[in-house]
């Protein structure tokens, strides 16, 4: 059992507001505290095998390689090298008594083994108000495949055309290049050969009664989606508006100055489902109409754009319970290209709006499909009529100002008794008021660099509050989120409060051309990190990344994506006759490797059965490919291209290659020759020794590195729970 929780103790507390249970079971105490802070939340490594230490060297040799100076990347090599071997010594030796390290850790053990002994409960993120929701996986399917059977909008198909659509992307941007309307370079980014299927999800409306799921289909390992960004940026760039909202700042200046006629009122019109309702055939009348601009920003030609944005729109497909869907009407939700279209189609609604109104709106801005508007009463259903008019698959909802008050974005504007258009910051009432929790393991700058924005926010969007309503909602949401009393006190009492850049390198020389890099972030490590590296990288800008968050704990639905089709992998392949094993590396598709590990094994094979010995050319050439190739004949031994194990993935190729040596250096019996290693500074090898002695126990049990895991101990749960919102 944890101590009792009370507002004293130094640990998060529940937040009721942020976590739905949607399930008939009772969530441990731990576990309803740990998910009410949400997936971003960072927790504490509690062992050395959890620490993404090879990615930390990874990408510390990223911004070393900046500096071409030896001596400069040795020096900063031997400071970081004893840093880390410092904390890797600390967190052997010591036991924490902080008390928030030892919750977070309870509390992880706890909710892993809740959710293992209750496989049927779905952990997942609110479509809105930023909240945890908990479904049963039954709920979940169902919903999932209610959606999936609307025929107008999807159809299933056989089988996975991935490789058709690969193909034919890559034919058109063949034609681009060949035309010369792009350069190779571009070519050579938007071509792709290691697509795979996009995996739809549901996030549940957690606003609204049933749980129903918003569907999200991320496009980024589809094979149209960088020719898709690229033709959104052509067509983003060619739009000029007049209506649309750029940010609630922006907007907030502009509604200040505006004082309405007698008698007119504020109403906002919203879009239902915007994305799956556009029709292709809006969206080529819309690029027609508007040629003459969007030509100014490209040498395409009118036709070969349309059957581009058109293939574009064609290949939107996804795969959910091993099944493959299309969507055969409207814009994907994931798609870049989605928003830019349906600017492009509201831009010609709302102009051909105006024409058709009998008066002139005082106020006409929009944001994404969010429409607000300034008209006289007696006009709302002559505008709701022409907006629904436009096309019959766009429909609006739209809501009227209540007591002179209406919400939009993250404010209320508010018409006074003159008709002046006032402003306050606002929650809706279905937000969590959740953000970055103070008790969050991110850097100390970066939350308080939260809490500064959201002060920011809350001054600049309450022009209808006086300092003392501000202060109030400041300290309220602040407070909520754990923010200690005397910090709260002291960011919202200063009147100059800016936020500082939450880059932890810098350079005051704003002509200097600064490179981004990020790292692990490493409590207590990491920082000591990068103000070792400030003093010889200036030009080098730094950002933090969590890894052992929440998030972590949240279900898995989207399909997994199978091991040969994952790319920028380290991978392994036994050897049959002993207990050696290779270590490789691809940024391709796994299978495409293997397939040409297998075509040389094959080679070989048929030169041994031809009479062929070690000696002839043929299979020294082979010999000289690869250190499988060589153990495989110099020793007579043969390798298991079936077993093949995922060490490590990396988001980044240029991080793959020291990934690799540290992978060789860490496994225990590997095949690759010594000059596999030669491209890793021995700095490093004090380090990669100690890892290897600690990941390798007496029952020669290896554990990955960069796998983030808790050890899940028998802990009694609690008896008491926390009462969460009653069941849906």
């Amino acid at each position: 059992m944890l101590q009792k929780i009370t507002a004293d103790t130094p640990i998060p507390k529940f937040q009721d507001k942020a976590i739905l249970n949607g399930t008939h079971k009772q969530i441990p105490n731990e576990t309803a505290i740990i998910l009410s802070l949400g997936p971003k939340f960072a927790l504490p490594y509690q062992h050395v095998q959890e620490i993404p230490l090879f990615h930390l060297i990874a990408d510390i040799e990223a911004v070393l390689q900046t500096n071409p100076n030896e001596r400069i990347q040795n020096n900063n090599r031997c400071t970081i090298v004893n840093n880390m071997q410092n904390h890797i010594n600390r967190l052997q030796q010591s036991t924490s008594n902080n008390p928030l390290e030892r919750f977070c850790n309870s509390a992880t053990k706890i909710t892993r083994k809740f959710l293992k002994e209750n496989p049927d409960i779905a952990v997942l993120q609110s479509d809105k108000g930023n909240k945890t929701v908990l479904m049963t996986t039954a709920d979940y399917q169902t919903r999932m495949f209610s959606l999936l059977n609307d025929t107008h909008t999807y159809l299933k198909i056989d089988r996975d055309p991935t490789l058709k659509f690969q193909k034919q992307n890559n034919s058109l941007v063949q034609r681009l290049k060949q035309l010369k309307l792009v350069d190779p370079k571009t070519a050579s980014q938007l071509t792709t050969y290691k697509a795979s299927c996009p995996r739809i999800y549901g996030q549940p409306k957690a606003h609204k009664p049933g749980l129903p799921l918003r569907p999200v289909v991320p496009n980024m390992t589809a094979p149209s989606y960088c020719l898709s960004k690229f033709i959104g940026q052509i067509l983003k760039s060619s739009i000029s508006t007049t209506y649309n909202i750029k940010d609630s700042f922006t907007f907030c200046e502009y509604i200040n100055t505006i004082t309405l006629p007698p008698d007119y009122i504020l109403v906002s019109f919203d879009v239902v489902s915007l994305f799956t309702c556009i029709p292709k055939s809006l969206i080529t009348h819309n690029i027609i109409y508007n040629w003459n601009n969007i030509k100014q920003h490209t040498n395409i030609n009118l036709d070969l754009l349309l059957e581009i944005v058109e293939f574009c729109i064609d290949s939107s497909y996804f795969k959910f319970d091993d099944k493959y869907y299309r969507q055969i009407f409207g814009t994907a939700m994931g798609n870049p290209l989605s928003p830019v279209l349906a600017d492009l189609v509201l831009e010609g609604l709302l102009d051909t709006t105006i024409t058709k109104l009998s008066f002139k709106p005082p106020i006409l801005k929009k944001y994404v499909d969010d429409f607000i508007m300034a008209i006289p009463l007696n006009k709302l259903k002559q505008v709701h009529d022409i907006l629904n008019n436009y096309d019959k698959h766009i429909q609006f909802t739209y809501e009227l100002e209540e007591n002179r008050r209406l919400p939009y974005l993250d404010m209320v504007l508010v018409r006074t008794e003159n008709q002046e258009i006032r402003t306050e910051w606002y929650s809706k009432p279905i937000a969590s008021g959740r953000f970055l929790n103070f008790h969050s393991y991110h850097s100390y700058q970066q939350k308080i660099n939260v809490a500064k924005n959201f002060i920011s926010r809350v001054e600049k969007l309450s022009t209808n509050l006086n300092r003392p309503e501000q202060i109030q909602i400041m300290d309220k949401y602040l407070k909520q989120n754990d923010y200690p009393k005397s910090l709260r006190n002291r960011l919202i009492n200063n009147n100059k409060t800016r936020a500082i850049p939450t880059t932890q390198l810098s350079n005051p020389d704003e002509n200097l051309k600064h490179t981004y890099r990020s790292l692990p972030n490493i409590p207590s490590l990491t920082h000591k990190i990068a103000k070792t590296l400030k003093r010889d990288y200036p030009d080098v800008s730094l950002a933090f990344r969590n890894i052992k968050t929440v998030a972590n704990l949240f279900s898995k639905v989207k399909d997994s994506i199978p091991q040969d089709n994952l790319s920028n992998v380290i991978y392994s392949i036994p050897c049959q006759n002993c207990p050696s094993s290779y270590v490789g590396m691809t940024s391709n598709m796994l299978k495409t490797r293997i397939a040409a590990h297998r075509s040389n094994i094959k080679k070989l094979n048929l030169l041994r059965e031809a009479g062929h010995t070690s000696e002839d050319i043929q299979i020294v050439e082979l010999k000289q490919k690869t250190a499988l190739l060589e153990h495989s004949i110099t020793h007579h031994h043969n390798f298991d291209v079936n077993k093949v194990k995922i060490l490590d993935q990396h988001n980044r190729t240029t991080a793959l290659p020291i990934l690799e040596m540290c992978h060789i250096i860490n496994q225990q019996k590997t095949v690759n020759k010594r000059t596999d290693t030669d491209g890793l500074s021995c700095i490093y090898a004090g380090i990669l020794q100690t890892l290897h002695n600690r990941n390798y126990k007496t029952d020669n049990t290896y554990t990955t590195d960069t796998t983030i895991r808790t050890i899940i101990a028998n802990t009694q749960q609690p008896s008491s729970s926390v009462q969460l919102p009653d069941r849906i």
